[in-house]
């Protein structure tokens, strides 16, 4: 008899903005965020070849159209 895995994983999405903030650097992201641009898209391919879901937590301030098609694809993968 084997056993399931069961495992709950949740992702914090927040802008690479709110850690500029956080660590009081006063700097402003000119363009597209590399986390959605580069890091987001990895780790739903990591998701994807392991057949893991994933429950993302992302903030209101990332929704924009530049963000758009990414968090379309999380929801599209069922997560």
């Amino acid at each position: 008899m084997s056993i399931p895995q069961i495992a709950s994983l949740s992702i914090d999405v927040d802008p690479v903005e709110c850690y500029y903030e956080i660590y009081g650097i006063n700097k402003n992201l000119d363009g597209d965020d590399p986390l959605y641009l580069k890091a987001i898209p990895r780790c739903l391919a990591i998701l994807k070849k392991h057949n893991i879901k994933a429950t993302f937590f992302i903030t209101a301030r990332s929704f924009n159209q530049s963000t758009k098609q990414i968090i379309k694809n999380i929801r599209e993968e069922g997560h």
